[in-house]
């Protein structure tokens, strides 16, 4: 201790050195790298954090003495850092919108009953589809029985019922007359499987391209996506095809689908579903469509130029895997300022920021060196690889029941649009727990008779 005479009169002045003894009898805080390490050196954990611990014995002793106000406009600084760069994962608090179609039972029930996940039917009462009606008016297409609406509510009814083909569709739809007539259906008038099989022939795929884009925007004015933060990645979405190619033609019985390699493993044959996610709040914002075969890296920047197109900016923070690492990409992302933090290869020839758990950063092309943010930034992309599960498990989307590039990229952007319209829906029955839900408004429940 240090009595400090002053003016007003004395203070005792404690210090760290004060409470030092031979060695701590037991340490409860030891983090798990300390038990590795311990084990790897064949040290006990009381002998590596003694030593640690007389090491800071030993500095304070010697070195200059810290106060707290030392400290605190770092850790301002560091918290604002924090804040600024990786934003919190965000869920909307909302409330039951008033009047609309639910019933009094239905508004209780979502009020009041946590276990209560809707109605299929409630998943078309809280967007406009008149905005559809006009969209299919712009393209001015020729339609006699079924309208752009119908069809595309069945595709969604399809993708939310989690039914893989559309010979089980239409056998549903005539089994139960009351799904018929929440797509729109007169009972016992039921396209048949070729109508609904080839929307995107009959409607053209721009159509459904401009559908899913205004479901975007319709998140973003409810505040459900704000396309701050984004991340980038893809996978493989399996063609109706057959492993082997033609001997003849050299192609597979579906010549748009390629061969779909993952690292070292070869994941089957079919499209890359490329798409671009909010992972400030869990919801996608773009999907592309390749072959299975093709290269990940140079499609980041056509993604990103698509983003801009639709929605006229570009996102502040990218977070995407090593595949997308190249100075290309690192030059157009700084180019339109997006923070780009893309996960470097390690090659052994170059300096690389390294986070504890492994993952490695360029300093020459990311903004912040602390291993700690960088390693929470490379965390938060789990969001884009909890999007593909949601998709393949949830919605059971990994494998086509047909062939074709177009008919690829309809079954993504229906993904897409059933994926957008269960967050709006969730949002406007006051259910933010069930924005990503796929289970959510599946069934079709007696009330709805």
């Amino acid at each position: 201790m240090i009595q400090v005479f002053t003016e007003d009169g004395y203070y005792i002045q404690v210090q760290i050195s004060d409470f030092d003894t031979k060695s701590p009898s037991s340490i409860k805080d030891c983090k798990p790298s300390d038990i590795w390490f311990a084990k790897k050196k064949g040290k006990s954990i009381k002998t590596r954090l003694t030593s640690r611990i007389n090491k800071i014995f030993r500095d304070v002793k010697t070195g200059i003495q810290k106060q707290l106000s030392d400290f605190q406009q770092f850790l301002s600084e560091m918290k604002g850092r924090v804040q600024h760069y990786v934003p919190n994962f965000k869920t909307l608090v909302c409330k039951l919108i008033d009047g609309g179609e639910l019933s009094k039972t239905e508004k209780i029930a979502y009020s009041n009953i946590s276990a209560y996940k809707g109605d299929i039917r409630h998943l078309f009462l809280f967007y406009n589809w008149d905005i559809v009606n006009e969209i299919e008016n712009k393209y001015a297409i020729q339609t006699q029985d079924y309208n752009l609406v119908t069809v595309l509510k069945t595709h969604i009814l399809m993708c939310k019922r989690r039914i893989r083909t559309y010979t089980g569709l239409i056998d549903q739809l005539y089994e139960n007359e009351r799904l018929a007539e929440v797509c729109g259906f007169v009972p016992n008038k039921i396209p048949t499987r070729t109508i609904i099989s080839r929307a995107a022939d009959k409607f053209c795929i721009e159509v459904f391209r401009e559908i899913t884009a205004d479901m975007v925007k319709k998140c973003m004015s409810l505040g459900l996506i704000k396309g701050r933060m984004v991340g980038v990645d893809g996978t493989l979405i399996r063609s109706n095809t057959g492993p082997h190619k033609n001997k003849k033609t050299k192609q597979y019985t579906d010549p748009d689908a390629g061969l779909y390699v993952h690292g070292n493993y070869i994941k089957g044959i079919g499209f890359l579903a490329f798409k671009l996610t909010d992972i400030e709040y869990g919801l996608p914002m773009l999907v592309q469509c390749y072959k299975g075969s093709a290269n990940e890296n140079p499609l980041l920047r056509e993604i990103l130029t698509q983003f801009h197109e639709t929605y006229g900016f570009y996102p502040q923070i990218l977070s995407t895997d090593k595949g997308m690492d190249s100075a290309a990409n690192d030059d157009f992302c700084n180019e339109f300022e997006i923070s780009a933090y893309i996960q470097a290869r390690d090659f052994g020839n170059k300096e690389l920021i390294k986070t504890e758990k492994g993952k490695t950063f360029n300093p020459d092309y990311v903004k912040i060196i602390d291993p700690r943010v960088l390693e929470r930034i490379a965390n938060r992309r789990t969001e884009s690889e909890r999007q593909f599960s949601n998709d393949k498990w949830g919605y059971r989307r990994d494998r086509m029941s047909n062939r074709g590039k177009t008919e690829a990229e309809l079954y993504m952007l229906i993904t897409m649009i059933t994926t957008l319209l269960t967050a709006i829906t969730a949002f406007s029955v006051g259910r933010s727990d069930l924005m990503r839900s796929s289970s959510a408004f599946k069934l079709l429940t007696k009330e709805g008779q």
